[in-house]
């Protein structure tokens, strides 16, 4: 999938409703959710328009992210997911986003967790492809390649992906 990516390989794209895609990860995940005795809470956006986006790798993102949210969650835990419209200042750059037929509306996604967080000093490594960021806390296995791959997906879509965490506290993605 990362090769793919990397070779700028073109992905049809179409309008899906990401509050069914949320429900379709939580129940693959439910098995984890209720042995771990996580807390799960899905905060959507009321009349969300529909986003064009490639089904596939929108799902990859998502999976990566809830599952790691999990993974890395401490059991009785919490683990969310908030979605809402936040709106764009177009007035400065309105012929670039016109230029790409993007309106002055975006959706957010949050997922958050009360997990083991990461360090400041580990934030810019993160997103790196074999890259698994050990500490005391957890030995959990793992390849490397899913944040490289979801930072490379949302690139590839003209978004961004932000990160804030806090050592044994948490993290929202």
């Amino acid at each position: 999938d990362l090769s793919s990516l990397e070779t700028k390989k073109i992905y049809i794209f179409s309008f899906i409703n990401i509050n069914d895609i949320i429900y379709e990860i939580i129940n693959l995940n439910y098995i984890v959710i209720r042995k771990k005795k996580i807390k799960f809470f899905f905060e959507k956006f009321k009349n969300l328009p529909l986003v064009y986006t490639n089904y596939d790798l929108f799902v990859q993102i998502l999976i990566n992210l809830i599952s790691n949210s999990l993974k890395f969650t401490f059991n009785k835990g919490n683990v969310g997911v908030r979605i809402y419209l936040i709106e764009i200042d177009t007035s400065i750059t309105n012929k670039i986003w016109k230029e790409k037929n993007i309106y002055n509306k975006q959706i957010r996604i949050e997922i958050s967790d009360s997990g083991i967080g990461i360090t400041k000093n580990n934030y810019n490594y993160i997103f790196e492809k074999f890259i698994k960021i050990e500490n005391k806390i957890h030995n959990i296995k793992g390849t490397g390649l899913g944040l490289a791959l979801v930072k490379n997906i949302i690139k590839n879509h003209d978004s961004e992906i932000f990160l804030h965490s806090e050592y044994i506290i948490g993290t929202t993605f």
